[in-house]
């Protein structure tokens, strides 16, 4: 898969221009009454599980390339703003290199891996601000662009155009001080586009996929 000209700077701006509108609604946002007062910024660490179901959905015409991208495990981070103690905008970053396969004949061949970033942003309702325990539910949407492979994926000049799609969000922060907090959340990314995937620049497949993400970690705010 050849690298696009400026891989990341699609999804970078995105993140940027999220985080800018989020901090903004933040900063902006009326202050809590006295004795009201709330942490605004949350920072989380997390290793996170990402469950792929990724398969080749070849356009009318085409064979295809039988494609199967599997699942992989990274460390990843996000950022919550909040604009009151109920409602938030998180951000997440991360960084995958999940493998891909080939399966024509049932020989699930390897292909190598490509590598991906697949930021995404929501808004949050927490309920229970005030308790130790916090549960929260959010929905938004995600962009992944695809930059990078080895492997046959990079013999054969293989490129995969960028993903975009809708993200439901559960999870929870439960405090074990007043700052630091231990955490466990999930999303379902649903991509909304099948993206083109290329060899030597000639449309060869298309995929459709979605993933979910389990993620556990640690969180502090202020």
């Amino acid at each position: 898969m050849t690298s696009h000209a400026g891989p990341h700077s699609g999804a970078a701006r995105l993140a940027l221009g999220a985080l800018g509108a989020a901090v903004a609604l933040a900063v902006t946002a009326p202050r809590p009454a006295a004795g009201q007062d709330f942490d605004r910024v949350m920072v989380r660490t997390h290793v996170s599980a990402i469950f792929l179901d990724a398969k080749s959905a070849p356009p009318t015409g085409l064979a295809g390339l039988d494609l199967d991208v599997g699942n992989t495990v990274t460390v990843g981070a996000d950022l919550t703003v909040f604009a009151t103690p109920n409602v938030a905008f998180n951000l997440l970053a991360a960084f995958i290199s999940p493998h891909v396969k080939s399966g024509p004949g049932g020989l699930d061949k390897s292909l190598g891996s490509v590598d991906a970033l697949p930021p995404a942003l929501t808004i949050q309702y927490h309920f229970l601000p005030d308790m130790k325990f916090r549960p929260y539910l959010g929905v938004g949407g995600s962009w992944v662009t695809f930059f990078d492979q080895s492997g046959d994926l990079a013999n054969l000049n293989v490129d995969i155009s960028d993903a975009f799609g809708l993200v439901g969000q559960g999870g929870f922060n439960t405090y074990v001080t007043d700052h630091l907090a231990v955490m466990l959340d999930f999303r379902w990314v649903e991509i909304l586009n099948k993206p083109d995937v290329t060899v030597n620049g000639t449309l060869a497949d298309k995929l459709d996929f979605r993933h979910y993400i389990l993620s556990g970690g640690v969180g502090f705010t202020f």
